[in-house]
């Protein structure tokens, strides 16, 4: 499937989904931000959690965390490390792999990802709050769009089809 093809599914879905556009597009917005912290395994745990804390579709937030996948969490590993090493005034010094040897991973695991959670963490923040405002703020709008335009095309048939029934029990009168 292609991505133009996936985002127009992705709009109808999320534009049917039961709920308010606030509901909806805070949903999904809290899984795609949720996407962008180093808590691997726990992104869909944290973004449903988060989507029930502040009353967002929880659904919608399941969908979120689909943006994170993998082609794109070396993107996501990398801009956290790098916005975390400079946050901390850490020279990251060719980036998040030069830190530890898989040797090194293997004997003493926490010890060497020590070093490279904490700056992924911090760097992380940033970038759920501006993941989540940019995936809101369209989200919404679209969502609220979608809702209204969907709504009005029910109504304008429902009045078209009284229209027919009463002009068809008219014509059975005469």
């Amino acid at each position: 499937m292609g991505w133009r093809r996936y985002i127009i599914f992705m709009r109808h879905r999320l534009g049917r989904m039961q709920g308010t556009p606030y509901s909806i597009a805070a949903g999904f917005a809290c899984g795609a931000a949720m996407s962008m912290t180093p808590l691997f395994g726990l992104h869909l745990v944290v973004s449903l959690i988060v989507a029930w804390a502040i009353r967002a579709n929880v659904l919608a937030a399941a969908l979120g965390t689909l943006l994170g996948n993998p082609w794109t969490y070396p993107i996501f590993i990398y801009w956290t490390f790098e916005l975390g090493s400079v946050i901390l005034g850490h020279h990251s010094g060719g980036g998040v792999f030069a830190q530890f040897s898989l040797d090194d991973l293997w004997h003493h695991p926490l010890q060497t990802l020590e070093p490279v959670i904490w700056p992924m963490i911090v760097g992380s923040v940033p970038l759920v709050i501006m993941v989540w405002s940019l995936t809101y703020w369209p989200l919404y709008t679209v969502i609220k769009r979608y809702k209204n335009q969907r709504t009005e095309r029910r109504l304008r048939r429902a009045l078209e089809l009284m229209h027919r029934m009463k002009a068809g029990t008219a014509t059975k009168e005469k």
